[in-house]
């Protein structure tokens, strides 16, 4: 009898033992994530960074921002990356072609920009559309190299406007970021310069005066996926969730983008 009573009472120990563990709340596991992206996407993902790592204390995120085809050619040599924010379905095409994303991963974000016409904040020109930009006292003009997708669409629009050769004369261009456009602008080393809403909304010392209709550029697309190799893949998918979740919509809508709204 004693020994089934001692049996009994270690079990009922073993059970305890056993509920008291369960109820200590479990330590997650510390992860890092290193996200590349395009350089206009960068300020909406270090506020939503800064949010999700309130949610996901053991959740690390580093950053590596410039231009797309910049950050593609990292990936493709082999740079430890786990996702990838471009601004360009032809970049994310030659990645998936390679077999260096997680095809099912890969996806559109619901949101666009514009391409518009800056001009220093005090500017005294007569300046309120593209084409003003053939005006003889518009001297320089400020734009990217067709390596950087803002002075693709810059191109597009000039010529679907027909004046990009005329323009191209007076182009100062940016060839390795985006932000070298509004700088020139800001610094008054051009009279104009044609980047996105998103880059014009980061300063004060420019103002917008003109946005290129849609239909003079192709769409300016967002997207993003997983990179095959990355280690931590479910973590992966949950920040890209959080990403397009109604506070990543807000804070992507609160610096200058638009939001796609989805069909129901």
């Amino acid at each position: 009898m004693k020994s089934i009573n001692f049996i009994v009472s270690t079990i009922c120990t073993v059970i305890f033992c056993l509920w008291l563990f369960s109820c200590k709340p479990q330590t997650a596991k510390p992860v890092i994530l290193l996200v590349s992206s395009a350089t206009t996407y960068q300020e909406v993902l270090l506020e939503l960074g800064k949010l999700y790592q309130q949610e996901k204390p053991n959740i690390t995120i580093n950053y590596n921002f410039g231009p797309s085809i910049f950050l593609k050619e990292q990936i493709k040599k082999g740079v430890p990356v786990d996702i990838f924010f471009s601004v360009s379905n032809t970049t994310m095409d030659d990645l998936q072609s390679l077999g260096l994303l997680i095809a099912e991963t890969r996806q559109n974000l619901p949101l666009t920009n514009q391409l518009v016409l800056i001009v220093p904040q005090d500017s005294t020109l007569q300046i309120s559309n593209f084409k003003d930009l053939i005006n003889e006292k518009i001297k320089r003009v400020a734009l990217g190299q067709e390596k950087l997708l803002a002075g693709i669409n810059a191109k597009e629009t000039l010529t679907s406007l027909g004046i990009y050769d005329r323009v191209k004369n007076k182009g100062i261009f940016a060839g390795d970021d985006i932000r070298q456009i509004l700088k020139a602008v800001e610094t008054k080393k051009v009279d104009a310069g044609i980047t996105y809403l998103t880059e014009a909304k980061l300063s004060d010392r420019v103002k917008v005066v003109a946005i290129a209709p849609e239909n003079t550029h192709s769409p300016i697309v967002y997207n993003v996926a997983v990179i095959k190799g990355c280690q931590n893949v479910p973590e992966a998918k949950e920040f890209i969730q959080f990403i397009k979740s109604e506070k990543g919509e807000a804070i992507s809508e609160k610096y200058g983008f638009t939001i796609i709204k989805q069909s129901s």
